[in-house]
């Protein structure tokens, strides 16, 4: 192997500290990148290395005639037969990865031993494998160069920066480059490696196997977790454990048959991005010249085209798609100019919403009301994972979000509610998203989250809403709790889709705040539509749920622990308790099913609520305390469920529910009830396989 003379420069001025690489483990993410944002002509593959799903056009994130001239050697070609292109493949990027990581070691750490660099490459290639199984390039058969991306395409390259996290980054290079991939990569991973060695759950700096184990744990989940891998229980425990595997196996060395081969690749050049190792020549980003067509990253945060003299900006780095629509794609890379180059520039920062609402034509924006001129999936994310459920042709649905992508064909999708389930749809492209969703009246609406002007509202919180002169502005007074008031305006802003709703009060006139729509639904926290009535946050115990989430969902004996069996979709369960813990709010319901008890995870409340995706409550669900039944079968009265017979009960019989009882491997229902002076428990059919509820009994209003 080669040895390098190290510079250590490069590595040092790189920012110490990533938060959340790619893990949606604490606050919400501050990028809202659709799902496959920029995906171009995505492709699959299979879970082994160098190919793992899914694929997508480099451009424009990058260069491919740069990626094809300068790292063909780790481009996995799709062209060739599998499994002879495969040993290449990781013979190349063994050779790449083991002497890259040495270097940026040795940069950051100069009298790093031969053990320790050993064992940093050992967790740098488990890492990789964990990630992606070593996948960074493809040529694919459709003629095009490909990055990986994973995580619904928020993961980008090897060792998969998230777009949610790290936009401006991955706009810099650092996700379709694979030298500046793995680098950003190291970063965290090497602070991470580093508090190992002093932290309460490494017996030793020099124990290798458990300080990689630490480091992982920081990287996957945060500072806080450096020792989440002692803990089984813990919701990500899997994770860890599958860390552990690879690290132990190192099944990567099946396909490496000289571990010592030396890389025809200028390691050096690449690691320090030396002029002629990167894909584009230097540009002084301070230079006026070089702003215009240009996406400009400034100081202050804003995202910016230069245009006419002036900066045009928006607050969040996703929204550049809205000027970019009207000022043309750009041209050249982005750039981060300094403070001092543009200060002395006017500058305009365009909201959000009417951006999008002057660049695309016939978006509907929030609030707004669209008839789905067809049946259209629903999904958890524009694009993403279906929900198994379908908007209604000819229903008309009101707009909650919107998300535009692609700059010629802008392709839109629409947050809708459906039986109470949230969920997007397509909705076309421009020239065509007549055939998708059209424009309606509000007054065809069956439900509505967002009142709007004529509407009357009543205010929730007891302790009532501040009245402001401007969303957001000077305190005019506090409307008190339960008070109705008719909204004369609706505005909305910000990345959250935050509601403000001009009202009137004691000759007063300004907006209160009305709740968000993204990242934690809280409308009716705050108002109400005149006459309705909250809805529940989640089902909770007593009631029956069904499993939503198209692959199952895994059941554990405790909240994230260890795996029982996974409970497929469509399954309904009662819910014994719930259990809500963790920085987000995750939901866990404890259920019965096949003879075992124990907890399903339900999503996450706090930050982006995914609790539809996982279960929801099923419409099929027991009678309650209080209830009347109406007995549909002969059947008996027993002390306990289903044993010592008290006295028959005839069909037609109606009795007063005192209590239910679940049990059993089919979810068994029995009622406690009174019946001829006697008390005790009735049969009232079973929720799996499937529900027989309907046949036993069923609840009456009594006059």
């Amino acid at each position: 192997m080669k040895n390098y003379s190290i510079s250590v420069g490069r590595f040092l001025a790189l920012p110490l500290l990533l938060i959340g690489l790619y893990s949606s483990f604490g606050s919400a993410a501050p990028y809202e990148t659709p799902d496959y944002y920029l995906c171009n002509n995505r492709i699959g593959g299979e879970w082994n290395f160098g190919r793992v799903p899914s694929a997508c056009d480099v451009a424009p994130w990058g260069d491919p005639v740069y990626v094809t001239d300068n790292f063909a050697p780790v481009i996995f070609d799709d062209n060739v037969a599998v499994s002879g292109e495969r040993q290449r493949y990781m013979q190349e990027v063994h050779a790449m990865l083991r002497d890259s990581v040495k270097y940026y070691l040795l940069a950051r750490k100069p009298d790093a031993g031969a053990d320790e660099i050993a064992a940093w490459q050992q967790a740098n290639f488990a890492k990789a494998h964990q990630e992606t199984f070593w996948t960074h390039y493809r040529n694919a058969t459709d003629g095009n160069i490909k990055m990986v991306r994973g995580d619904y395409g928020h993961g980008h390259g090897m060792v998969q920066i998230d777009d949610r996290w790290h936009f401006p980054k991955l706009e810099e290079g650092k996700g379709w480059h694979i030298f500046e991939n793995i680098i950003y990569g190291m970063e965290l991973f090497y602070d991470a490696w580093e508090d190992a060695a002093t932290t309460s759950c490494v017996s030793s700096p020099s124990n290798w196997r458990d300080r990689a184990r630490s480091a992982y744990s920081v990287y996957n989940g945060g500072a806080s977790k450096i020792c989440r891998w002692t803990n089984p229980n813990d919701t990500w425990a899997q994770n860890d454990i599958g860390f552990a595997d690879k690290y132990d196996s190192q099944t990567w060395l099946n396909y490496i048959g000289d571990t010592y081969q030396e890389t025809t690749l200028d390691i050096p050049c690449f690691m320090e991005g030396n002029p002629g190792c990167t894909a584009v020549a230097a540009v002084n980003a301070d230079d006026p010249a070089n702003w215009p067509g240009r996406q400009i990253y400034l100081a202050s945060g804003e995202t910016c085209r230069f245009e006419g003299g002036t900066f045009e900006c928006v607050a969040n780095p996703v929204d550049i798609m809205c000027l970019n629509i009207q000022y043309g794609a750009p041209t050249g890379t982005s750039l981060s100019p300094t403070a001092g180059a543009t200060e002395s520039y006017s500058k305009t920062l365009h909201e959000k919403h009417s951006c999008y609402a002057g660049a695309v034509a016939g978006l509907a924006t929030v609030g707004e009301s669209v008839r789905s001129e067809l049946n259209v999936t629903m999904r958890a994310t524009p694009g993403g994972s279906s929900l198994g459920i379908t908007s209604k042709a000819g229903k008309v649905y009101q707009v909650l979000d919107y998300v535009v992508n692609d700059l010629n064909a802008q392709y839109r999708y629409y947050l809708i509610s459906e039986n109470g389930r949230l969920g997007y749809i397509y909705a076309g492209k421009i020239s065509d998203h007549g055939n998708w969703a059209t424009s309606a009246s509000y007054s065809e609406l069956s439900e509505v989250l967002i009142p709007q002007p004529g509407d009357h509202i009543r205010i929730v919180p007891e302790s009532g809403i501040s009245l402001r002169d401007a969303p957001g502005g000077n305190l005019l007074a506090t409307i008190p709790g339960d008070k109705k008031r008719r909204v004369f305006s609706v505005v909305v802003q910000g990345a959250d889709n935050s509601i403000y709703y001009g009202v009137a009060y004691d000759d007063l006139v300004g907006y209160i705040y009305g709740g968000k729509v993204l990242n934690g639904m809280t409308l009716q926290d705050w108002v109400l539509p005149d006459g309705v009535s909250p809805t529940p946050l989640h089902p909770d115990t007593g009631d029956v749920i069904e499993i939503a989430n198209s692959a199952g969902i895994n059941m554990r004996e405790v909240p994230g622990g260890s795996f029982m069996v996974t409970i497929p979709r469509g399954t309904l369960l009662y819910v014994f308790t719930t259990v809500v813990q963790g920085t987000n709010d995750y939901l866990y319901y404890e259920v019965a099913y096949n003879g075992q008890r124990g907890y399903i995870y339900g999503g996450q409340l706090a930050g982006t609520r995914t609790v539809e995706n996982w279960a929801v409550l099923s419409q099929v669900q027991l009678a309650r305390a209080g209830d009347t039944l109406e007995l549909l079968k002969n059947g008996s009265q027993y002390v306990t469920p289903g044993e010592d017979v008290i006295q028959p009960v005839s069909a037609g019989k109606r009795v007063k529910v005192l209590s239910a009882a679940v049990q059993g491997d089919d979810n068994e229902v029995y009622y406690e009830v009174k019946y001829r002076g006697e008390t005790g428990f009735i049969y009232g059919g079973s929720l799996t396989p499937a529900s027989t509820l309907s046949n036993w009994a069923v609840i009456v209003k009594e006059n």
